[in-house]
């Protein structure tokens, strides 16, 4: 998991880098293929399908490939409701997607969950994607406060 949690990292750092989201999904779609643990693949593999659509010129084609993989995502989250990775993936793509969207009303129990989960070790073996996350959250909470 460390590998995919990495190539997530990567994606949310340059998201409109093209082939650093596809690497993110190749990495998902290995995983899935490896894994007992469907949701949390599920869910890796409809965001990084949904920063694919950083990359994309045309808008209705970024706007088509958001919806086709908004409902895996709530899918999975639905199925593994307290899974905080399924948190981070989805308060991610919520902070990035123009408001519009109407896709941000999950924001703060999302943020508070994963807080919780920091607050009882999740992540505590993987100290960069921990500093990640921790920092992400901060960026967000520092970024609401102005």
């Amino acid at each position: 998991m460390s590998e995919a949690r990495e190539a997530y990292r990567n994606a949310c750092s340059s998201p409109e880098e093209k082939a650093v989201v596809l690497s993110f999904i190749s990495t998902a779609e290995k995983l899935k293929a490896e894994t007992d643990n469907p949701w949390t693949l599920q869910g890796m593999e409809a965001t990084a399908q949904m920063m694919l659509a950083e990359s994309m010129m045309n808008p209705f084609e970024k706007l088509q490939q958001f919806n086709t993989w908004k409902g895996p995502l709530e899918d999975a989250i639905d199925q593994a409701p307290n899974n905080p990775d399924l948190r981070l993936f989805r308060l991610s793509i919520q902070w990035t997607v123009p408001p519009l969207l109407g896709y941000s009303d999950d924001m703060e129990t999302d943020m508070a969950l994963i807080e919780e989960s920091i607050a009882s070790g999740q992540w505590s073996e993987d100290s960069a994607h921990l500093a990640f996350v921790s920092a992400f959250i901060q960026h967000i909470r520092d970024d609401h406060s102005h």
